[in-house]
């Protein structure tokens, strides 16, 4: 008996010192990592290209974009019953297709929503607005953080819309988190984000003891490391806001899969082929017709009247124009060849219309309209301000506050050359929809991000979508600031036809209207390319809003709307 319990004792002693031997070789989170050796440092560029090297991942707490790969592509929505403001990036390559899939798909789900035929109050309208980070690194990696977020319903909590895509250059192809670092033995990588959350706040140290491969569902690839994001209520409790955490690179060591190899070369910016421009409709007369574009009816200046001046004659064929009331469709008359000859120019895209620049002073007793160009700046800035000093002409760019840092040489030279930029919110959020607080918020700082680029603060800004509340008019005045909206919408958003956009234009011009356009799509740039030279040749001066209105209000209302001079 004696000799069982010298051997049960044993082998009790035996189970303790196993027990605390593997006690030791556990990981223990708390106090390091599994030491691995570290690999080199990775990327070659440590120092991030981005102005003020911006965290990307709080940029939806109101950072500024960060755009490195692509350029900005942006599917709206402008009328009720919802409104739709979604931005994601497009490369040229064969990657686009599905991210462009992924933001349609979003846009679909909300249309679908909509469109069921049940009549709804505007107290039911919905939004959605998504944005997104880009980052390129040694040329060989993408990593593309979109967020943003969306109601059904205004007075509902917004749901959060988080997705990330990684791609390898060198082949085009899509990156899987297991791509990106190990998961098949995660202990390392696992006390790294462990450490991460805790250094971030603190109170995240009681929740992290069944952290498992699932919390790196969101990876995006940047220039200090591996961007986590964990989702509100997806991982941690509710009372955590969505959290991003970077993963050092230096931390990572073999757990970092990816790795620096030879720099693609450097990507050229995809130019879209040029859009064929057929016949336009010839125009009405300056300061004629009897369309709606004073404003009136809905506020967003969208008549439906023709410019015909009431004779109800369609400007296409070869009967009276009636611009005037009288006359013949002089510009009808065909050459023989299917092209429609106007004001010395054939717009068969080989000998467009040419008109001399715009100088001088304005002349108070000619025409006189402003252009003003939405929702940049974006890919296309740069193409309108070098237009605009092509013909001499001035128009005021409406941007999104957050993208401000994004073409701020493009903004600079437009200001430079006469044309002014004023603000549509920080990240296009429809304004009636927020308090006080957070419509004071989004007006000055956008505000001071184009002050900040510009050298230049207008008193005036544009609603996003054209709507506005009495909170908006009542900041808007203690502000001192104008709200601007437009007496003729071509709708290029919804129609990205160069000719369509050409032809409203012309059909719905007259003196002292505020014309609305996207700066955003080539369609849009390529009938302006039509547009302006035409306008000048019928004699219209086009300047900025502020100019248009100083001319024909004097001192300005600050909480009034203008829908044009």
């Amino acid at each position: 008996m004696k000799r069982y319990f010298k051997l049960l004792g044993f082998l009790l002693l035996m189970a303790v010192i196993f027990a605390i031997g593997a006690y030791d070789k556990a990981p223990d989170f708390n106090e390091g990592f599994i030491p691995i050796q570290p690999t080199p440092t990775f990327p070659s560029e440590r120092e991030s290209p981005n102005p003020g090297n911006v965290d990307p991942v709080t940029n939806s707490l109101g950072l500024p974009a960060v755009i490195e790969y692509g350029h900005a592509e942006v599917i709206l929505h402008h009328n009720d019953p919802f409104h739709a403001y979604i931005r994601y990036p497009q490369a040229g390559n064969d990657t686009d297709t599905f991210i462009h899939d992924w933001a349609s798909e979003l846009y679909d789900d909300m249309a679908i929503y909509y469109n069921t035929g049940v009549e709804m109050s505007p107290s039911e309208f919905g939004e959605i607005n998504v944005h997104f980070d880009s980052y390129l690194i040694d040329n060989r990696y993408a990593g593309i953080l979109q967020f943003g977020e969306y109601s059904f319903i205004p007075t509902e909590i917004p749901q959060e819309i988080i997705k990330t895509f990684n791609i390898d250059l060198t082949e085009f192809e899509f990156l899987e988190p297991g791509d990106i670092i190990d998961l098949e033995y995660p202990d390392h990588v696992l006390g790294v984000l462990r450490q991460q959350l805790c250094m971030l706040d603190i109170r995240t140290e009681g929740y992290l003891d069944f952290m498992n491969e699932a919390w790196f569902s969101y990876l995006v690839i940047t220039h200090d490391g591996i961007l986590v994001i964990l989702p509100k209520s997806e991982f941690l409790p509710d009372n955590f806001e969505t959290m991003a955490v970077t993963l050092p690179y230096e931390d990572l060591g073999a757990s970092l899969l990816i790795r620096k190899l030879a720099p693609l070369p450097e990507m050229p910016t995809p130019i879209p082929p040029p859009t064929p421009t057929p016949p336009p409709i010839p125009a009405a007369t300056p300061g004629y017709g009897d369309g709606d574009g004073d404003g009136s009816g809905d506020g967003d200046g969208g008549g439906d009247g023709s410019a015909d001046g009431g004779t109800g004659t369609d400007l296409i064929g070869g009967g009276d124009s009636g611009a005037d009331g009288s006359g013949d469709n002089a510009s009808s008359a065909g050459d023989g060849d299917g092209d429609t000859d106007a004001a010395g120019g054939d717009l068969d895209g080989q000998n467009p219309v040419v008109a001399e620049p715009q100088s001088g002073p304005i002349d108070p007793n000619k025409p006189i309209i402003a252009l003003s160009l939405n929702d940049g700046p974006g890919i296309y800035t740069e193409e309108f301000v070098n237009l605009l000093e092509q013909y001499g002409v001035r128009a005021t760019f409406c941007v999104a506050g957050n993208l401000t840092g994004t073409q701020t040489a493009a903004l600079t030279r437009a200001v430079e050359a006469g044309s002014e930029v004023v603000g549509i919110s920080w990240d296009h959020k429809n304004l009636a929809k927020l308090s006080d607080r957070d419509v004071r918020a989004q007006i000055e700082k956008t505000r001071d991000a184009i002050e900040s680029v510009t050298g230049t603060a207008v008193p005036m800004f544009r609603p996003p979508y054209g709507n506005v509340s009495d909170t908006m008019k009542d900041v808007a005045t203690e502000m001192g600031l104008v709200m601007i909206k437009w007496s003729v919408d071509p709708e290029d958003w919804k129609y990205k036809d160069s000719d369509h956009i050409y032809n409203e234009v012309m059909r719905e011009v007259k003196d002292k209207a505020i014309i609305i356009s996207q700066a955003i799509y080539k369609t849009t740039f390529d009938a302006y390319e039509r547009i302006i030279p035409e306008l000048l040749l019928q004699g219209y001066q086009i300047v900025t809003v502020s100019e248009l209105l100083k001319l024909t209000e004097g001192d300005l209302t600050p909480g009034q709307i203008y829908y044009n001079g």
